[in-house]
């Protein structure tokens, strides 16, 4: 509340909805963490300007077409009291992204690294050899990779808030991901090259330019998916508990960065190619297939989360994921 003018008493009812532009996306609302959303929340305001807080949502099926084409209201009676423009976004297969969703997706990540000097390196410096212990072979792997493509995401869209992290399905062929104009294609010692109007040819990480990723044995990802890599439906059926679940990380998720060669293919330098978040954020959201198809969503049942006191530290749901 910023002009309580006219108010009656110390709170003024506020209804809040979303409106939709035509084919756009939807939003809906609830009060806490927890319990149903709806399509619209009556919020008691103060008249003192104390902020009261809610929880908004994508619409699960309606994402956005264009960016703002959602538009949040807050009505005092009838009365348009304020309003929001905003844009629901899904991570999209990247193999099916149209030219335009490409094309900003690979601008605002070249502008996220700036050849070296950008704030990419942060997000390079998280995943090394030190980091590795707390983010691999235990059960904060999945958290913490999701924690992590979160947060560059997030910084993704602070450059273009029109784009979300896309993904690589590495159990199908993705002859739209590795060309020119997307994450490049390998010449026959892995350098990757790119079209000259591609920004990721300046890309930078540890001082070096450029990007080594080479398909081992023959492999084309164009026309072939990923040699022995557990396809989705044979992960989604590992098994109903967790601990049973995160043994992707050994395959699919592992088998995936070790078709490589070069910089992906070792946990170490993995995060010196920008094709490690498509495959991160693959494997994520296998992991939200499985949650939903099992209702695991209490990270504090066993069949969601496995913490014990037999996990290393960082794995266990009090523990902080470094960094």
């Amino acid at each position: 509340m910023t002009n309580p003018s006219g108010a009656t008493s110390p709170s003024v009812n506020v209804r809040i909805a979303g409106s939709s532009a035509a084919g756009g996306g939807a939003v809906v609302f609830r009060r806490n963490t927890t319990g149903a959303f709806s399509n619209s929340l009556t919020v008691s305001v103060l008249v003192n300007g104390t902020s009261v807080p809610f929880f908004i949502a994508g619409r699960f099926g309606r994402p956005s077409i264009n960016n703002e084409d959602v538009r949040i209201e807050a009505r005092a009676g009838t009365t348009l009291v304020g309003s929001v423009q905003v844009m629901v976004r899904i991570r999209k297969n990247a193999n099916t992204l149209t030219p335009g969703e490409r094309d900003r997706f690979v601008s605002a990540f070249a502008r996220l690294n700036n050849q070296g000097a950008g704030r990419f390196a942060d997000f390079r410096d998280m995943h090394t050899q030190v980091s590795s212990p707390q983010a691999h072979g235990a059960p904060g792997f999945l958290p913490w990779h999701r924690a992590y493509i979160l947060d560059l995401e997030r910084e993704l869209q602070a450059i273009d808030p029109s784009i979300a992290l896309p993904y690589w399905r590495f159990d199908r062929t993705a002859p739209n991901i590795f060309t020119l104009d997307f994450l490049g294609v390998s010449d026959p010692l892995g350098t990757v090259q790119f079209s000259n109007t591609n920004p990721l040819q300046f890309w930078r990480t540890d001082g070096v330019q450029g990007i080594n990723r080479r398909p081992l044995n023959n492999w084309n990802p164009a026309t072939q998916p990923g040699p022995g890599v557990v396809n989705e439906a044979q992960t989604l059926t590992l098994g109903n508990q967790y601990a049973a679940f995160r043994t992707m990380e050994i395959n699919p998720h592992g088998t995936a960065h070790t078709r490589w060669g070069g910089s992906i293919s070792q946990i170490p330098t993995a995060a010196k190619d920008p094709l490690f978040f498509l495959l991160h954020c693959n494997v994520d959201r296998l992991w939200a297939k499985w949650q939903r198809l099992n209702s695991r969503f209490d990270a504090a049942l066993a069949a969601s989360y496995d913490s014990n006191a037999a996990n290393p530290i960082g794995h266990n749901l009090p523990d902080t994921m470094w960094p």
